[in-house]
């Protein structure tokens, strides 16, 4: 086992991807997060990738995946992970579209997840760049209004 320790920023950076991590012990090869390099780190559960800006304290461990026996909480938490090569297939072959969007809309994230938190599977009906959403579940529906033009900054692995 070994010991790492996180500052705040990295340890919300790493509470997101363990968030979509897989437990399924049939597939091994989506648990932990998985550091590609010193700039980029994922996880996925199967449903779902997410990618982030590789937190410090998992920087030199490229090629790594690390299993954390508990998730950090506060600033300066020691925490025991194992390190294992990683087995995650390369998603930016298989799944990563290869196309420029149509089309993007900027959205305040906290309010769409709050929208859909309670609704289970939704469908997003998007009717132009600067009109609202529509978010229909099977008993639930909502508007979301775009936040205006993309940001200057993205951040894309």
């Amino acid at each position: 086992m070994n010991t790492i320790e996180f500052t705040k920023d990295d340890t919300r950076a790493t509470r997101w991807l363990l968030d979509g991590v897989s437990t399924d012990i049939y597939r091994p090869g989506f648990h932990g997060i998985h550091v590609e390099d010193d700039e980029v780190s994922v996880s996925t559960d199967g449903a779902q990738i997410r990618a982030t800006s590789t937190p410090q304290p998992l920087a030199e461990l490229g090629g790594k995946a690390i299993v954390f026996a508990k998730p950090p909480r506060v600033n300066g938490d020691s925490v025991k992970c194992s390190v294992t090569e990683s087995k995650l297939p390369d998603w930016r072959s298989s799944v990563q579209p290869k196309a420029e969007p149509k089309f993007s809309i900027t959205l305040d994230g906290e309010i769409l997840a709050s929208l859909v938190k309670d609704m289970g599977f939704v469908r997003l009906d998007f009717h132009g760049k600067f009109l609202p959403i529509e978010i229909h579940s099977a008993d639930k529906y909502a508007l979301l209004m775009p936040c205006g033009d993309n940001p200057t900054e993205n951040f894309t692995p």
